[in-house]
């Protein structure tokens, strides 16, 4: 890809550097107050190796934040049965599993971070539904962005790990997600995703985290 390394129009304390984040992290002697990481869960086949690249990357006192979906959706009252939302769920946990990138790699983020030598480790869970059906005029609107977010990028979460790793054609992608777009548009079912907000101190200190909650 022919990505330019370095912007023009930038603030001149402001620079830009495309690596890998599995490979070494080579910053020479610079070292980072604050990394900060979101929807890597498909990303890494060691996120506990990034995370700990972060951990040695980062000054004393410094601050590690990462904000990733918890896989797989959870449901507030049992869904229908032969739910294609649920299969399709089922469907990327196994895939992603089988590929080597868990999607629920973001469970085990706290874990990680203890073992690593994070101290002070706040974890926040943040539940957003896929519908109008929660009551609440935040939840209302969360579920407007939430919903339009995951039909934008349905297929474009579904269709190589279906395809490459489940060995499904295409054809029948396509017709499995009708079903699926049709259940996260019934309000019916009760479905929401779990985020989880991490912020991590490397050495002993204090801080605040501000956090929206549910109404």
């Amino acid at each position: 890809m022919n990505i330019p390394s370095q912007r023009t129009s930038i603030p001149t304390n402001c620079s830009f550097r495309i690596e890998d984040a599995e490979d070494p992290w080579k910053f020479d002697d610079l070292k980072f107050d604050l990394i900060h990481g979101r929807a890597l869960l498909s990303c890494f086949r060691s996120p506990k190796t990034v995370i700990a690249s972060a951990f040695q990357a980062l000054a004393p006192g410094g601050y590690l934040e990462l904000r990733d979906p918890i896989f797989p959706f959870k449901y507030a009252s049992p869904p229908p049965e032969n739910c294609a939302l649920v299969k399709w769920n089922n469907m990327i946990v196994e895939a992603s599993t089988k590929a080597g990138r868990p999607w629920t790699n973001g469970a085990h983020y706290k874990k990680w971070m203890e073992q690593i030598g994070f101290v002070d480790i706040v974890e926040r869970k943040e539940y957003a539904p896929m519908s109008s059906w929660a009551k609440g005029q935040r939840n209302k609107v969360l579920s407007v962005w939430v919903q339009r977010n995951i039909l934008m990028g349905l297929e474009g979460l579904s269709m190589a790990l279906f395809t490459r790793v489940l060995g499904m054609e295409k054809e029948e992608v396509n017709e499995l997600l009708v079903g699926v777009r049709a259940d996260i548009e019934n309000t019916k079912i009760h479905c929401y995703s779990e985020g989880r907000h991490h912020l991590q101190l490397i050495f002993d200190g204090s801080f605040a985290v501000c956090s929206l909650k549910n109404d």
